[in-house]
C-alpha cells in the first residue's frame, strides 16, 4: 500500500523548518534536497514532499514580495501568461478585485459594479449568479483581464483603470507573497506535473467525472462533477467543485480549500489539490476511460446464395 503525501511547512528560517519536520516520522524526510530562488524562498524537498521557509519580519508576519509586470504583455492574445507563473497571475488579478472594491453606479433597476467586467460581462459561467464568479481555467483568467482592459460602458471604469494604471503602456506593481519561479525549480516534487498542468486537471479535465464519495447525504447518487473553478476574493483565494446529477440542473458546490490568513496562493491549491485527490483518488483511470475508442465491430458476412439454390 503506498500513499501520497504534500506537505507545506513555513518557518522563520531553514533551521526552523527543519526543527519542525524533525518532529515527524523520519522515514519521509531522508536525503532532503535544497532548493532556493531569487525571491526569499527555501525549499526542501524529496518525492511528494516539500518543505518552504518564507523570511518573517519582527511581528513575524510574512514579508510580503513585490514584482512588476507590463500591461501589454499581460492581456496579448499572441502568448501565454510565461514567464510569469501561476501564483503570480492570479495575484494579479486579485490585485485588480480588490482595486475595484467601492466603483460602482447606480442605475435606475440595478447597481452597476466593477465586479461585472471582472467576471468576463454577461459569460457563460456555469456559476452565474455569483458575485466575483470563479475563473474556470487559465484561459478564462486571460480573457477576463482583456475583457477588464477593453469594457466600455461606464464611465466609472476608465476611472478605476486609471487610477491602478490598468492600461496599455503602463506596469502593475504587485505586492504579495508569491513563489515565482521557484515552482519550477521544486515542481519535480510533486507527481501530478507542473502548476499549469494540476490546474488544468483540477478545473477542466475534471468536469464529467465521478466522486468516489458522496458529498450531499440528502442525494447520495449526486456525485457527478459538473464545474470546478477558483473564486477570486480580495482577501485570497477559494477553491470549489460544483456537483449533481448526470443531464439534471440541479447542483450543490463544496469548498477544496480557501484562503487562511495571509497564505501565499501556492499553499491554498496544495491543499484543494490534495482535496480533490481524494474525492477522485481514479483521476488518471477516468481520463484514460474517457479517451478509449470503443472497440470497433464487424458485422460476419452472410454467404451469398449459389445460382443453383
Amino acid at each position: 500500500m503506498t500513499a501520497e503525501v504534500a506537505i507545506l511547512i513555513y518557518a522563520k528560517s531553514a533551521k526552523e523548518a527543519r526543527a519542525q519536520a524533525s518532529s515527524r516520522p523520519t522515514a519521509l524526510w531522508d536525503s532532503l534536497i535544497h532548493h532556493g530562488d531569487e525571491n526569499g524562498w527555501s525549499g526542501w524537498s524529496r518525492e511528494a514532499v516539500e518543505i518552504l521557509s518564507l523570511e518573517q519580519d519582527r511581528t513575524g508576519k510574512p514579508l510580503r514580495h513585490t514584482f512588476e509586470v507590463a500591461v501589454d504583455d499581460l492581456v496579448a492574445s499572441d502568448r501565454s501568461f510565461f514567464p510569469l507563473e501561476v501564483d503570480q497571475a492570479f495575484e494579479i488579478f486579485r490585485h485588480l478585485v480588490a482595486s475595484g472594491e467601492g466603483y460602482e453606479q447606480r442605475c435606475t433597476w440595478h447597481t452597476q459594479k466593477l465586479s461585472h467586467i471582472l467576471d468576463g460581462g454577461y459569460s457563460t459561467n456555469p456559476f452565474a449568479l455569483w458575485d466575483h464568479k470563479p475563473v474556470l481555467s487559465l484561459g478564462d483568467l486571460k480573457e477576463r483581464l482583456q475583457f477588464a482592459l477593453l469594457a466600455r460602458g461606464y464611465p466609472f471604469y476608465q476611472e478605476w483603470r486609471e487610477a491602478v494604471g490598468y492600461k496599455l503602456g503602463g506596469t502593475l506593481k504587485i505586492v504579495a507573497p508569491h513563489r515565482g519561479a521557484s515552482w519550477r525549480h521544486l515542481r519535480g516534487a510533486s507527481p501530478h506535473g507542473s502548476a499549469d498542468q494540476m490546474l488544468r486537471r483540477m478545473l477542466v479535465d475534471s468536469k464529467g467525472m465521478t466522486l468516489a464519495t458522496s458529498l450531499n447525504s440528502s442525494h447520495p447518487r449526486a456525485v457527478e462533477i459538473q464545474a470546478a473553478g477558483v473564486q477570486v476574493l480580495p482577501r485570497g483565494f477559494r477553491f470549489l467543485i460544483r456537483y449533481g446529477y448526470p443531464s439534471d440542473s440541479s447542483h450543490w458546490d463544496f469548498v477544496l480549500a480557501e484562503t487562511r490568513g495571509n497564505e501565499p496562493f501556492f499553499e491554498t491549491f496544495i491543499r484543494a489539490h490534495s482535496a480533490f485527490r481524494q474525492l477522485v483518488p481514479d483521476f488518471d483511470k477516468q481520463i484514460s476511460d474517457r479517451h478509449r475508442l470503443p472497440p470497433i465491430s464487424f458485422a460476419r458476412a452472410e454467404p451469398e446464395p449459389s445460382l443453383g439454390s
